[in-house]
């Protein structure tokens, strides 16, 4: 089985096209490739499933006027972005261990959303008619634990992961640490900047 996600960070650009910028390079995507690139972002997705994935967001942004997508234009962009190094795949017989292989090669950056950069986010949902109490989380802070906290400042001096783990001791707080970096993607805290070469075994949690 194979697992995706996206890499780089979305730019807002004064010409309003779709830009990611991985490391120092920025890069446009046109298409159906900012379907499947926002649809992988803070996601590990099963390549069977990303089709799907996409067309549940289009019909949560269009409704009834979402498109289908055809499989072989799906796949044709998925492997485009995979090329131009926008999405990162990993291969495992089991979800969490392809994952933790895919986390140790992340080079990761935290996000800061500003107020002004909530607004648009709040406006996108009412113009959808998820009313106001669904918007109004737009502008709801994440509540993360100590130990959270702590690592969303070890990733803003150093964001490679496999850094952290080297200076980190013992198994059980490396698979913490793994953890946790699952966690703070997920919830959108942390995007993957660029990503290393993807080890052909994640040996972290095991060498202690």
């Amino acid at each position: 089985m194979k697992w995706y996600t996206a890499i780089g960070v979305k730019k807002n650009t004064y010409d309003g096209r779709f830009c990611v910028r991985i490391m120092e390079e920025e890069k446009i995507l046109t298409g159906m490739e900012t379907e499947i690139w926002s649809a992988l972002l803070w996601a590990f997705c099963e390549e069977q499933e990303i089709r799907n994935r996409v067309e549940s967001l289009l019909r949560i942004a269009f409704g009834e006027n979402a498109k289908k997508l055809e499989e072989v234009e799906v796949l044709y962009c998925l492997r485009r972005l995979e090329r131009r190094g926008l999405i990162a795949a990993v291969e495992g017989e089991q979800a969490k261990t392809a994952i933790d292989r895919l986390i140790c090669s992340g080079i990761m950056t935290c996000v800061s959303y500003h107020f002004i950069q909530r607004i648009p986010v709040f406006l996108n949902s009412m113009s959808m008619g998820k009313g106001l109490r669904f918007s109004m989380r737009a502008f709801k802070k994440e509540i993360l634990t100590q130990q959270e906290e702590k690592f969303l400042k070890m990733l803003e001096t150093e964001g490679s992961v496999r850094k952290h783990l080297e200076r980190l001791e013992g198994k059980g707080k490396k698979q913490e640490f793994l953890k946790s970096i699952r966690i703070l993607y997920i919830r959108k805290q942390i995007l993957f900047k660029n990503i290393e070469e993807v080890p052909i075994k994640c040996e972290i949690p095991e060498v202690g």
